[in-house]
């Protein structure tokens, strides 16, 4: 939502175009945009696409988001191979995109080439789960990967990586371990899984503009079957220096984790599990009284 009178809607279709339409409060359209993928230069022809995120990404008109690991199909090659020789490719390639919206002019920028190498080593596997938050106030980027511990800060002007910070849980640890590339393919399928259904890590991250604070979410490690979603977790509170003031747990099975958190100017809005109505949502709300 941009204001009362005006609201972005995103269709999401792994199979189509990203379209972005601009509605006014009586919900007509009055203006759209449409992201294609983006193909480089490169002989290879490897492309690029947008990797599809929960958070609100939009500064004014200009949208933020993560593109995915960039691919290149071979019939010369086996699916393993074929993983090898993406993800060395992957490691080159730049991770951010930012786009201004309802401008026909407007052309996609790329940013921060290598930043795999900050989660992992060269020999590594990482999957693109990235998920970010923007802080305008503070004219930062914040970006978050199932695959680390670490927090990172990006300048939204000249959009590279400034600052790095180490989260630490008192109720679990954090972060699954990157695999080597050499691995299988089903490998490392079993390995993602693994790492967002069992291990614990970084979920979700929200800036909060009323209190100027930061809320991360905390997947913990859990002793279920990988395809249950019953791991408990914990908020964390930050403030705009990243200093932890409280970290709240949670029990599993009564707030999903997983789903959209709305940030209000009384506290924060968290979906409830179980909802016996899935077309009416039920959200608790937890005042926050920390500020900035």
């Amino acid at each position: 939502m941009i204001s009362f009178d005006s609201i972005i809607v995103r269709t999401g279709y792994y199979n189509h175009n990203d379209r972005f339409y601009l509605l006014n409060k009586n919900g007509e359209i009055i203006n759209y945009s449409v992201l294609r993928e983006h193909k480089s230069n490169d002989s290879n022809d490897y492309k690029y696409f947008y990797y599809y995120l929960k958070s609100n990404h939009f500064i004014n008109n200009t949208y933020f988001t993560a593109v995915s690991i960039p691919y290149r199909l071979d019939k010369h090659l086996n699916r393993d191979e074929e993983d090898e020789l993406n993800t060395i490719e992957q490691r080159k390639s730049p991770l951010f995109v930012k786009v201004q919206l309802f401008n026909p002019n407007s052309k996609r920028e790329f940013f921060i080439y290598e930043f795999y190498k900050e989660i992992g080593e060269d020999s590594d596997y990482v999957s693109n789960d990235f998920e970010l938050t923007l802080d305008a106030d503070n004219n930062r980027m914040l970006v978050i990967s199932r695959w680390s511990d670490k927090l990172f800060v990006i300048n939204l002007n000249t959009m590279k990586l400034t600052k790095t910070i180490t989260l630490k849980s008192n109720y679990s640890e954090i972060g699954t371990k990157p695999i080597s590339n050499k691995s299988t393919h089903s490998h490392k399928i079993q390995t993602y899984i693994a790492a967002g259904c069992t291990n614990g890590g970084i979920e979700q991250i929200y800036f909060d503009k009323f209190k100027h604070l930061y809320y991360v979410v905390i997947r913990h490690n859990a002793d279920t079957n990988i395809i249950d979603k019953s791991q408990a977790w914990s908020l964390h509170i930050l403030d705009k220096d990243f200093h932890k003031l409280q970290e709240i747990p949670f029990a599993a099975k009564e707030y999903d984790l997983y789903g959209t958190f709305l940030i209000v100017k009384q506290g924060i809005l968290i979906p409830k599990m179980n909802n016996q109505d899935e077309e009416k949502p039920v959200y608790t709300l937890f005042s926050v009284n920390y500020s900035n």
